[in-house]
């Protein structure tokens, strides 16, 4: 890891969120401040970013390291992983805020789809095995 130090890491998301998480992956004192983050807009535009010479390294989920794996092995034999996070991201469902929009019929049809064959395989494309109501308990957690 002290070969990446003061070096890009490519990350999709928000740049706060990336240096929290690498701030939690990299257990060197200090390190994790050095790095210069290129945010862009997918994982897999992260680990083209390391291909490119845009970046050092890639902070990326292991769907985009599988996808790559099937799209481009050769790149995908340069790369090695070097530390892992525990699961933490939860990816959410957020609508406008509207008073004519009926939250509640919309959230329905969603958590529904787990429910019927066809709605589990367009879940599964989506790379998402259910949904789950989270509660503001939940949402605190994720935010320390």
């Amino acid at each position: 890891m002290n070969q990446l130090k003061s070096t890009t890491i490519a990350s999709s998301g928000d740049k706060d969120i990336v240096q929290k998480l690498l701030n939690e992956m990299i257990l060197e004192n200090g390190l994790a401040q050095t790095f210069k983050i290129l945010i862009v807009p997918k994982d897999i535009d992260a680990l083209m970013a390391v291909e490119f010479g845009m970046a050092k390294a890639a902070l990326t989920n292991e769907k985009s390291l599988d996808k790559l794996k099937l799209v481009a092995p050769k790149q995908y034999s340069k790369l090695t992983t070097l530390t892992e996070s525990h699961e933490k991201f939860l990816p959410v469902v957020a609508i406008p805020n509207l008073a004519q929009l009926d939250k509640f019929s919309f959230m329905s049809v969603i958590k529904e789809m787990q429910m019927k064959h066809q709605g589990k395989k367009l879940l599964k494309r989506l790379g998402f095995d259910s949904w789950e109501d989270i509660d503001d308990r939940v949402l605190e957690e994720l935010n320390t």
